[in-house]
């Protein structure tokens, strides 16, 4: 995508891309929504645009294997992401999970690796400690 493609998707919403899909599509994708309520951490902030990052976490367990490795590739899965870029995270437990992923210290992380943003199925945590144009994170919880 150019930086021209990234302006205009920024400047229209959801619906309208969604809806430009569909007609590309030929057909209505009335399955392929979510049912949940999307909730945002900034919903003053503009329009968030990338390539997706995805990645599965399980809150409610710690990992098995060795933490490090595991931390440190992750992250460079991310660093490494084309730009402009977005996280897209599954709680594996949702919505049985008792731990919080995404909070002012992860926001910031991946805000500092480029990724533009975040949508999630998992919890959300320190809302009001999140920075003026941080990455705004969104949960479908």
């Amino acid at each position: 995508m150019d930086s021209e493609l990234l302006d205009l998707l920024r400047s229209v919403g959801t619906p309208t891309v969604c809806n430009a899909i569909e007609v590309v599509q030929g057909k209505r994708g009335f399955g392929d929504f979510t049912r949940g309520t999307m909730l945002c951490s900034a919903p003053d902030e503009p329009a968030v645009v990338g390539y997706a990052r995805t990645a599965k976490i399980a809150a409610m367990h710690p990992p098995t294997e060795l933490r490090k490795a595991r931390r440190m590739a992750y992250y460079r899965y991310m660093a490494e992401a084309p730009r402009p870029a977005v996280t897209m995270m599954e709680d594996v437990y949702f919505p049985d999970c008792v731990g919080a992923y995404w909070g002012e210290i992860n926001a910031n992380v991946h805000k500092g690796f480029g990724i533009s943003g975040v949508l999630t199925n998992g919890v959300m945590r320190d809302l009001g400690d999140l920075p003026e144009g941080n990455a705004p994170f969104w949960s479908c919880a």
